[in-house]
């Protein structure tokens, strides 16, 4: 079986990649609920995919789906080892964003419940200032730490790691058709 791709899906993987480091470096609230909703929505087309295509390009686009929700229900799912759960979807800070306008008609001030989460915890990072002594930190940095979310960048990278799980479960897919193709005697048919 030889892999062909051409430019533009190459392309698109240039610009994927860029998206997961800078997702990576600067994650955030917003980083982990965009890139969550797109796997989502890629691993619910990838099903759709998979119902409309045939011979090589179904079992491709069911690997991905498969691979990308098993991926997702394992490192999302209501396990003990998972104490921070999915993101929320890209329509929660959206619907936040527009909340004041919405709600309220300017003049009269509400009371809303917040649905921030208790258990996302924040720690200093302290990056490559030099080693520790004992259990002392050197001192902070003018400017003094940066702060990251350590269940965002979690979140984050399950995310990334859906889509990576996702790939291997296409390039499986295609490979099994290929090998069903050449077996069957179809050769390079589609």
């Amino acid at each position: 079986m030889r892999l062909r791709f051409s430019i533009a899906s190459l392309l698109a993987a240039i610009v994927s990649c860029g998206v997961a480091l800078a997702a990576l470096h600067s994650a955030s609230a917003p980083w982990a609920s965009a890139l969550f909703t797109v796997m989502v929505v890629v691993l619910s087309a990838a099903i759709l995919g998979a119902m409309a295509a045939r011979g090589r390009h179904r079992l491709t686009w069911a690997g991905l789906a498969i691979f990308g929700w098993i991926y997702l229900a394992i490192a999302f799912g209501p396990w003990p080892f998972n104490p921070d759960g999915p993101p929320p979807l890209l329509t929660v800070p959206l619907l936040d964003a527009i909340q004041d306008a919405v709600v309220s008609d300017g003049k009269t001030p509400y009371l809303a419940l917040d649905h921030e989460r208790p258990n996302e915890r924040q720690m200093a990072i302290r990056g490559n200032v030099g080693p520790t002594v004992g259990n002392l930190m050197p001192p902070p940095p003018p400017g003094g730490y940066k702060q990251v979310s350590l269940v965002s960048y979690r979140q984050v990278g399950h995310s990334l790691g859906a889509a990576l799980f996702g790939l291997v479960g296409a390039l499986l897919g295609r490979f099994c058709a290929a090998r069903s193709e050449a077996a069957d005697g179809r050769g390079d048919g589609v």
